[in-house]
Protein backbone atom coordinates (compact mmCIF):
# COMPACT_ATOMS: atom_id res chain seq x y z
CA UNK A 1 0.00 0.00 0.00
CA UNK A 2 1.60 3.34 -0.98
CA UNK A 3 2.22 5.96 1.73
CA UNK A 4 0.30 9.24 1.24
CA UNK A 5 3.40 11.28 2.16
CA UNK A 6 5.49 9.55 -0.52
CA UNK A 7 3.44 11.37 -3.17
CA UNK A 8 4.74 14.71 -1.84
CA UNK A 9 8.11 16.06 -2.85
CA UNK A 10 10.82 16.13 -0.13
CA UNK A 11 10.76 19.94 -0.07
CA UNK A 12 7.00 19.96 0.47
CA UNK A 13 7.33 17.34 3.22
CA UNK A 14 9.96 19.45 5.00
CA UNK A 15 7.83 22.59 4.69
CA UNK A 16 4.75 20.77 6.07
CA UNK A 17 6.80 19.43 9.00
CA UNK A 18 8.17 22.90 9.84
CA UNK A 19 4.66 24.40 9.73
CA UNK A 20 3.31 21.60 11.94
CA UNK A 21 6.13 22.03 14.49
CA UNK A 22 5.72 25.84 14.57
CA UNK A 23 1.97 25.52 15.09
CA UNK A 24 2.50 22.97 17.87
CA UNK A 25 5.07 25.17 19.62
CA UNK A 26 2.78 28.19 19.33
CA UNK A 27 -0.11 26.21 20.78
CA UNK A 28 1.97 25.02 23.72
CA UNK A 29 3.23 28.55 24.45
CA UNK A 30 -0.32 29.93 24.25
CA UNK A 31 -1.55 27.23 26.64
CA UNK A 32 1.28 27.88 29.11
CA UNK A 33 0.58 31.61 29.08
CA UNK A 34 -3.15 31.03 29.60
CA UNK A 35 -2.55 28.73 32.55
CA UNK A 36 -0.03 31.09 34.13
CA UNK A 37 -2.26 34.18 33.77
CA UNK A 38 -5.21 32.40 35.36
CA UNK A 39 -3.08 31.17 38.25
CA UNK A 40 -3.85 27.58 37.28
CA UNK A 41 -0.19 26.78 36.87
CA UNK A 42 0.82 24.44 39.71
CA UNK A 43 2.89 26.34 42.26
CA UNK A 44 2.44 29.66 40.45
CA UNK A 45 2.58 32.57 42.86
CA UNK A 46 2.76 36.19 41.91
CA UNK A 47 5.62 37.83 43.74
CA UNK A 48 4.95 41.34 42.45
CA UNK A 49 1.63 43.06 43.15
CA UNK A 50 0.63 46.61 42.32
CA UNK A 51 -1.36 47.82 45.33
CA UNK A 52 -2.18 51.38 44.28
CA UNK A 53 -1.33 53.97 41.67
CA UNK A 54 -1.94 57.71 41.77
CA UNK A 55 -1.39 60.16 38.92
CA UNK A 56 0.57 63.26 39.88
CA UNK A 57 0.26 64.79 36.44
CA UNK A 58 -0.18 63.72 32.85
CA UNK A 59 3.14 61.81 32.78
CA UNK A 60 4.09 61.21 36.43
CA UNK A 61 2.72 58.67 38.92
CA UNK A 62 3.20 57.34 42.41
CA UNK A 63 2.93 53.56 42.52
CA UNK A 64 2.73 51.37 45.62
CA UNK A 65 3.94 47.82 44.93
CA UNK A 66 4.52 44.72 47.04
CA UNK A 67 7.42 42.43 46.22
CA UNK A 68 7.44 39.39 48.46
CA UNK A 69 7.07 40.72 52.00
CA UNK A 70 8.27 44.27 51.19
CA UNK A 71 6.27 47.23 49.98
CA UNK A 72 7.79 50.00 47.85
CA UNK A 73 6.61 53.48 46.97
CA UNK A 74 7.89 54.30 43.48
CA UNK A 75 7.96 57.55 41.56
CA UNK A 76 7.42 56.83 37.87
CA UNK A 77 8.13 59.23 35.02
CA UNK A 78 8.62 58.65 31.30
CA UNK A 79 12.39 58.48 31.77
CA UNK A 80 12.88 56.78 35.15
CA UNK A 81 11.48 54.81 38.05
CA UNK A 82 12.76 55.92 41.44
CA UNK A 83 12.26 54.14 44.77
CA UNK A 84 10.99 56.74 47.24
CA UNK A 85 10.72 54.38 50.19
CA UNK A 86 10.45 50.77 51.19
CA UNK A 87 9.29 48.83 54.25
CA UNK A 88 8.26 45.37 55.28
CA UNK A 89 4.60 44.43 55.57
CA UNK A 90 4.97 44.11 59.36
CA UNK A 91 6.01 47.75 59.62
CA UNK A 92 2.59 48.68 58.31
CA UNK A 93 3.44 51.14 55.59
CA UNK A 94 4.82 54.57 56.35
CA UNK A 95 7.94 54.99 58.45
CA UNK A 96 7.56 57.46 61.26
CA UNK A 97 10.53 59.40 59.90
CA UNK A 98 8.66 59.80 56.59
CA UNK A 99 5.49 61.12 58.21
CA UNK A 100 5.36 64.88 58.79
CA UNK A 101 5.28 66.08 62.36
CA UNK A 102 1.91 67.35 63.52
CA UNK A 103 1.40 70.94 62.38
CA UNK A 104 4.61 71.00 60.36
CA UNK A 105 5.17 71.30 56.61
CA UNK A 106 7.62 68.54 55.58
CA UNK A 107 9.18 70.43 52.70
CA UNK A 108 10.82 73.19 54.68
CA UNK A 109 10.13 72.33 58.32
CA UNK A 110 8.11 75.51 58.92
CA UNK A 111 4.73 75.72 60.56
CA UNK A 112 1.87 76.13 58.06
Amino acid sequence: MPNAMSAWSPDLQLFALVVLLAASAGGVLWLLRRLQLKGAWPGATRRIQMLESRALGPRHRLVLVRVGDREWLLGVSPTEVRAIGGWTAEEGGVHESAAPARGQDRRDGRQP
